[in-house]
């Protein structure tokens, strides 16, 4: 929780997986009445955006989101790289991925003799609602990012590949002087979101996909991106390095990784 900035998000109640599920759908049925049929995603974008950019709503709009849940404390949807399980090793497990041969971050493993990292070699849980958002941002050390929907709603992801990054900094500085003139390094927050078509205005190249569950959204290195949720929904991610991240992450020299 950002308790030093006027703006930010802000811990919500404790809630367990069925309460939770009985909130977001009753939160979703009062916003959308239109006799129990699936509002359209341009629509429910439509409003998202709405709601972010103020537009004509009299009220403010409040939705929780339950990320960066470390699937050491809370469990993975995956199995166990130790269980008998027959996905245990399989490569496009989460819990195995950070840690195949194609990738560097075995190595860090190797230098925590075996004990992993949370939210890079082992994976995060993400329960979402309608609206619940992951903001603008880029991957720690610029690495790569997996990130896998278990079941429920889908998600909108909008990405700016890794070559534009210089042109969608520029574009939140121009949009939000005074907040980056009182918090220069806003972006690190991952508090800020700002609309595709304003960075398309900017000649900021976006791009919009729309995630179901049982599928992978895989984010390159620098790239940054951002979205929401179109209801309830569950998802996990980590990380992975393959060996043409390197010039990237020679760059990323305030990471957590290079204390390590």
């Amino acid at each position: 929780m950002l308790t030093d900035e006027p703006f930010g998000f802000k811990d919500g109640p404790r809630y367990t997986l069925p309460t939770f599920h009985t909130l977001a759908q009753s939160y979703k049925q009062r916003w959308y009445r239109e006799g129990g049929e699936e509002p359209p995603v341009l629509s429910v974008e439509q409003d998202f955006w709405e709601v972010v950019e103020g537009g004509s709503l009299q009220h403010d709009v409040q939705v929780l989101y339950a990320n960066d849940l470390p699937t050491l404390s809370y469990g993975s949807g995956f199995p166990s790289k130790h269980s008998e399980d027959a996905y245990a090793s399989h490569p496009w497990n989460l819990n195995v991925m950070p840690t195949q041969p194609g990738s560097l971050l075995r190595h860090l493993e190797e230098v925590r003799r075996g004990e992993q990292l949370s939210g890079i070699t082992a994976p995060w849980l993400y329960f979402g609602m309608l609206f619940s958002s992951f903001c603008w941002h880029n991957e720690d050390n610029y690495l790569y990012s997996i990130n896998y929907m278990h079941w429920g709603e889908g998600k909108v992801w909008y990405a700016v590949p890794g070559g534009a990054t210089d042109k969608i900094e520029q574009a939140f500085r121009d949009s939000m002087p005074e907040l980056f003139a009182s918090s220069p390094d806003l972006l690190f927050h991952i508090t800020t979101m700002l609309s595709p078509r304003i960075l398309k205005e900017a000649g900021v190249p976006c791009y919009k996909l729309v995630q179901r569950a049982g599928e992978y959204v895989i984010t390159f290195p620098k790239a940054y991106h951002g979205g929401f949720s179109l209801g309830f929904n569950c998802a996990e991610a980590v990380n992975f390095a393959c060996a043409d991240w390197l010039p990237w992450g020679n760059h990323r020299n305030s990471s957590p990784i290079n204390s390590i």
